[in-house]
């Protein structure tokens, strides 16, 4: 693959299609502004952005979301496994980390 080309899945029109695919089911996560030099980092002007208040406590939510939106997708092990589960039980699935009665398209 040529380096200087982005692959499709990568492209602007299809980061924006998966934003809209996730967005009612994700939480907009709030940005916090933070004075660089509170890191030894003097003049620079930092911005976290506070995912720890997604659901499951991370950013893994819009990766599951847009899984289980998009295919079929066999629950995982560890924390992704029980983002997908608390995933798919907010689309209307009975699903249970580990459970292959997960392994659905919801559309």
């Amino acid at each position: 693959m040529d380096p200087t080309t982005i692959p499709a899945a990568l492209s602007t029109a299809a980061i924006e299609a998966t934003a809209q695919r996730i967005a009612p089911h994700v939480r907009r996560a709030p940005l916090l502004p933070v004075d660089g030099a509170d890191f030894g980092l003097a003049g620079a002007q930092l911005v976290f952005k506070l995912e720890y208040l997604q659901h499951a406590g991370s950013f893994k939510p819009r990766g599951a979301f847009n899984h289980l939106l998009t295919r079929a997708l066999p629950i995982t092990a560890a924390r992704y496994g029980h983002t997908i589960s608390a995933s798919a039980s907010k689309l209307g699935a009975d699903c249970q980390p580990g459970s292959a009665s997960c392994a659905c398209r919801l559309l």
